[in-house]
């Protein structure tokens, strides 16, 4: 993992590297961003019973744009709201 802009830390896949219960900010490989207010639960993008694919792994062919590529616990983005 290597820090990116803004307080983003790159993530190539595997078990969710932070506490279930904390608020993160996504980006996904397509591109879309889980951001603007809506920061979510990191146990939220772990696979359950229902069929939620776990986002923290990677595709094994990386195709699939539902994989976190990225992700920034929220009270990094507080803090850096905070300085301006």
């Amino acid at each position: 993992m290597t820090d990116m802009t803004d307080g983003w830390t790159e993530w190539k896949g595997g078990p969710c590297p932070v506490p279930l219960n904390e608020r993160v900010y996504l980006r996904f490989r397509d591109g879309d961003t889980f951001f603007e207010n809506r920061a979510s639960r990191a146990g939220d993008w772990i696979a359950d019973e229902g069929g939620l694919a776990d986002c923290w792994q990677m595709s094994s062919d990386g195709s699939d744009g539902g994989d976190i590529v990225a992700y920034k616990p929220a009270m990094i983005q507080a803090a850096l709201n905070e300085q301006g």
